[in-house]
C-alpha cells in the first residue's frame, strides 16, 4: 500500500529534518518557530529562542546589516548575505542567510521565512585561498564544492575535481572556454554573468544563482560566489559554486505546501458553511412542521405536514451519512466486504427504487436500464453495499441536474490488456458540465455548480465519495460531457468469471403488512432505554400481532431471557444503562445460543457491525429504523 501523508504532516517532516536551519519570524522580526538545525547552530533550545528578536543573536556588524535589510523585506524583496551569529556559549559562527518575505491572501506583509547554513568551512577555505599559495592546490582539489579560476573575460584558467564531478566534463574541456556551454538554455543572462565576473575582478565580491547544465543534459541550480584572488601571481576571479538542488526543492515544497494548505482551508471553510446550511434547512422543516402538526385543522393538513417531516428527515439522514462516509475516507478507515451477487438483480432493484422518485414523475423523465449479460452470467464479486451506493449517487446526481428527457444506466463487458472489466454508465440529458467543472467534479469539498446551490442542493460530497469507493474497489471513474448537452459518468470494476451463478429475482412487490407479516403466537423482547425509540418499535410491531415484552437495561434483558422461555427473538439496543448490549448478548448466548438477537442501535459504522457479530448478535439494524427493513430482518428468523 502506498504511503499517504497529509500536507501538514509532510511540511512538518521537512521542516524538522531539514539540514539547513529554518526560522519563522513575525512582521516585527521576532522568532515564532524554528527547527532542530537552528538549535544546533545557535546553541539555544527552541523555547529559549521563541519570542526573542532575531537581531539579539547577531554581532554589531550583523546587527547593522539586519537593520539595513529588514525594511527591504517588508517591501517583499528577498535578501541573502553572509552574517555572523553569536551562539549561547559566545562563539561566533559564520552563517549564510536567505530571508524570504511572507504575505497573506490580501497581500499584507506578515513575516519572514529565514534559511541559515553554517559556512565556517567555506570561510576558512576562502581565507586559505587568499592567504596561502602553499596550501592552495591541496585545498583546491579536495574541496567538495566546484572551484574554478577565470580571467577578466570569464575564460576558465583552471578547475578543481569538484567542478569535473559536478558537470561531467574532463578538466581539459573547460580550459580557455567561457561558461556558456555549462549554462542551461534560456535560464541565465550570460551578459549579467560576465558582468559579475568583471566586477569581481575589480575587487567587488559577487554572489548569484546560476542554472547549470551537466554533460548528461540535466539542469540544476547553483549558488555561486566570486572573489578576486591570485593564481600563481596572476590576478584572477576565484569562483566557488555549490549544487543547491536539495535546498531549492525544499523551498519549493514548503511554498507549495503553504499554497495547498491555504487552498484546503478555504475549501473546508466553504464546505462547513454549506454543511451548516444543508443541515439547518431540513431541521427547520422538521421543527417547524412538527409545531404546525400540533395545531393542524384538518386531516389533510396533518398528512401533508407528516410527509414533509418524513422527507426532511430522510434528507437530513443522507447528509449525516455523507459526512460519515467522507470522514472514514479521509481517515483511511473505508474497507471492502466482498461477496458474489447478481448484477442484474441489483440494478433492477435500484431501478424499482427510483421508479417512484417524485422528480422523475413530476418531470416525466424516462429511467432506462440496459444490461448486457444474461441473468445467469451477471455475477459480480465485490462490495455490494458500496456498489449500490455508487449507482444511487450517480443516478441521484443525474436526477438533480436533469429537468427533461431521460436517464439511462447500465453496463457492458470490455477488455483491455487481456483483462476484462465491467464498464458501468449513467447518462442523462441534463445541463451538462463545462471543461473546468469536469476538472473539479470529483474533488472533496467542491461542487461544480457553486453559483447555483439554491437550485441544486447538496453537500458536494456525493461524487467524491463515489470516486473513493470506485478506486477502493479497484476501478476507475470519469465523466464525458458538454455544457447544455447532458453528462455521461462511467466507471469500471474488475470482471472475474465465476462458476457460482446467482439467481435473478424480480423486485418484490409489497403487500399489506398484516397479510405479509403475521406473527401471532410469537414473543419479541425489546431492549431499549429511550422512550421515543421504544414507542416507534412497539407501534411498528403491533401491526404484526406479535406479543411484545420490553425492558430498559442490559441486566434486565439477561434476567428476562433466562426466566422467560417464551421469548422468541430479542431486539437489543447497544448503549444501555447497568449493562451494555454487547455484554448482555454474550451472557444470553451462553444460556440460549439459538435465541435470535438483533442489534438495533445508532452506532452505524462497519466496525460496530463487526463488534455486534463478535458479541453474538445474529443481525444488525442501524437507526433510524424503517418498518419495512425491520420486518424483513425479523422475518428471516420467524419464516
Amino acid at each position: 500500500m502506498p504511503l499517504k501523508l497529509s500536507i501538514e504532516a509532510l511540511t512538518g517532516l521537512l521542516f524538522n529534518n531539514a539540514p539547513d536551519g529554518i526560522i519563522l519570524l513575525d512582521f516585527n522580526g521576532f522568532i515564532l518557530d524554528c527547527n532542530k538545525s537552528i538549535e544546533k547552530i545557535f546553541g539555544y533550545s527552541k523555547n529559549e529562542l521563541t519570542g526573542k528578536p532575531l537581531n539579539e543573536f547577531l554581532t554589531e556588524e550583523g546587527l547593522c546589516l539586519f537593520k539595513e535589510k529588514f525594511p527591504l523585506l517588508t517591501d517583499f524583496q528577498s535578501q541573502e548575505e553572509d552574517i555572523e551569529v553569536v551562539r549561547k556559549d559566545g562563539e561566533i559562527v559564520d552563517v549564510w542567510r536567505k530571508c524570504i518575505p511572507l504575505k497573506d491572501d490580501e497581500g499584507n506583509f506578515i513575516g519572514v521565512l529565514v534559511f541559515d547554513r553554517v559556512i565556517t568551512e567555506r570561510k576558512k577555505t576562502e581565507k586559505l585561498i587568499q592567504n596561502s599559495e602553499e596550501s592552495y592546490m591541496s585545498i583546491f582539489n579536495n574541496v567538495s564544492d566546484a572551484i574554478y579560476i577565470q580571467d577578466n573575460d570569464g575564460k576558465f584558467i583552471d578547475v578543481n575535481r569538484g567542478t569535473v564531478e559536478m558537470y561531467g566534463y574532463p578538466k581539459e574541456f573547460f580550459i580557455g572556454k567561457t561558461p556558456e556551454f555549462i549554462s542551461a538554455p534560456g535560464k541565465n543572462d550570460i551578459n549579467k554573468v560576465t558582468g559579475h565576473t568583471r566586477k569581481a575582478f575589480k575587487g567587488s565580491s559577487q554572489r548569484f544563482m546560476f542554472w547549470g547544465l551537466r554533460k548528461n543534459g540535466e539542469i540544476f541550480p547553483e549558488d555561486v560566489w566570486m572573489n578576486k584572488g591570485k593564481y600563481f601571481d596572476q590576478d584572477v576571479v576565484i569562483v566557488i559554486s555549490r549544487d543547491i538542488t536539495d535546498r531549492v526543492n525544499l523551498e519549493q515544497i514548503l511554498i507549495d505546501a503553504k499554497v495547498k494548505a491555504e487552498k484546503s482551508d478555504r475549501l473546508k471553510s466553504a464546505f462547513l458553511a454549506n454543511m451548516s446550511h444543508e443541515i439547518r434547512t431540513p431541521m427547520n422543516s422538521i421543527i417547524g412542521f412538527s409545531e404546525l402538526l400540533l395545531n393542524a385543522d384538518t386531516e389533510e393538513d396533518r398528512q401533508e405536514y407528516v410527509n414533509i417531516i418524513k422527507t426532511s428527515g430522510h434528507h437530513l439522514l443522507n447528509i449525516i451519512n455523507d459526512i460519515i462516509d467522507i470522514s472514514k475516507i479521509e481517515a483511511g478507515l473505508a474497507t471492502l466486504t466482498k461477496d458474489s451477487f447478481s448484477l442484474n438483480n441489483e440494478l433492477h432493484e435500484i431501478k424499482a427504487l427510483f421508479s417512484v422518485h417524485k422528480e422523475l414523475i413530476k418531470n416525466n423523465i424516462d429511467l432506462i436500464l440496459i444490461t448486457s449479460l444474461s441473468n445467469e452470467e451477471c455475477t459480480l464479486n465485490n462490495d455490494k453495499t458500496k456498489f449500490r451506493q455508487i449507482m444511487i449517487n450517480l443516478i441521484s446526481n443525474a436526477i438533480k441536474f436533469t429537468a427533461t428527457g431521460q436517464i439511462e444506466f447500465g453496463y457492458s463487458v470490455v477488455s483491455k490488456n487481456d483483462n476484462s472489466f465491467f464498464k458501468f454508465y449513467v447518462k442523462d440529458t441534463g445541463i451538462g458540465l463545462s471543461t473546468s467543472e469536469q476538472e473539479v467534479i470529483f474533488e472533496r469539498f467542491r461542487q461544480a455548480n457553486n453559483t447555483n446551490t439554491n437550485m441544486f442542493r447538496g453537500t458536494g460530497l456525493g461524487l467524491a465519495i463515489t470516486k473513493a469507493f470506485v478506486e477502493l474497489m479497484d476501478g476507475e471513474i470519469w465523466v464525458e460531457s458538454e455544457k447544455g448537452k447532458g453528462a455521461a459518468f462511467y466507471f469500471t470494476l474488475p470482471y472475474t468469471i465465476t462458476t457460482t451463478k446467482t439467481k435473478f429475482k424480480p423486485p418484490e412487490i409489497k403487500t399489506d403488512i398484516k397479510t405479509l407479516y403475521n406473527w401471532k403466537g410469537k414473543t419479541i423482547l425489546i431492549v431499549e432505554d429511550d422512550a421515543a425509540n421504544l414507542f416507534i418499535l412497539k407501534a411498528y410491531l403491533q401491526k404484526t400481532g406479535v406479543n411484545i415484552v420490553y425492558v430498559e437495561d442490559g441486566k434486565s434483558a439477561v434476567d428476562t431471557c433466562l426466566e422467560n422461555e417464551n421469548i422468541d427473538l430479542v431486539l437489543m439496543d447497544i448503549k444501555l444503562p447497568k449493562m451494555n448490549g454487547y455484554d448482555a448478548t454474550k451472557i444470553i448466548k451462553q444460556h440460549r445460543k439459538d435465541l435470535p438477537i438483533i442489534a438495533q442501535t445508532a452506532y452505524a459504522m462497519e466496525s460496530d457491525i463487526i463488534k455486534a457479530r463478535e458479541a453474538g448478535c445474529d443481525d444488525f439494524i442501524s437507526k433510524p429504523i424503517y418498518y419495512d427493513k425491520l420486518y424483513s430482518v425479523i422475518n428471516k428468523y420467524f419464516d
